[in-house]
């Protein structure tokens, strides 16, 4: 294949990427709480697809994919999230990732907002090998992250 192919080919996968998570209740709800994303930077890199959208609020919202083994990630660095509203974010990365039935984690055993000064939760469901972390300090959720492989 020659260069001018592969770099065409390599744009159209990024772009239907970024189309496929930006209609997303993932990128619905990082809007829902930022507004618009002020830039939207894609990357390749040893055939890992980089999505990174830097928001007003100065949150980011990175979603890494390589769709040669199934494998997505999307990690959200927000300034001010409420618990509840990061695990509504959450929930909703699961759905993207692994359908509306979700990969097996309980979200109802997630219900008491930790009270630590700093405190990280890791939760880990029973499909798609998948797994959700969430960051927080004594008042805001600062990271969360959700990531499957399928």
């Amino acid at each position: 294949m020659d260069a001018g192919v592969a770099d065409t080919a390599d744009l159209e996968e990024r772009s239907s990427l970024r189309q496929q998570f930006e209609a997303g209740a993932s990128f619905a709800g990082a809007r829902r709480h930022a507004g618009a994303p002020r830039r939207c930077e894609t990357s390749r890199a040893d055939g890992i697809v980089s999505l990174r959208y830097a928001f007003a609020d100065e949150s980011v919202f990175v979603a890494t994919f390589d769709p040669r083994i199934g494998y997505a990630r999307y990690q959200n660095t927000a300034t001010r999230l409420s618990f509840m509203a990061a695990l509504d974010l959450l929930q909703g990365m699961e759905r993207d990732q692994v359908g509306a039935t979700g990969c097996g984690i309980d979200w109802s055993s997630v219900g008491v907002e930790p009270r630590s000064a700093e405190a990280v939760a890791e939760f880990e469901g029973s499909i798609c090998n998948c797994k959700a972390v969430l960051r927080r300090t004594d008042r805001w959720v600062v990271e969360l992250a959700f990531s499957s492989a399928c």
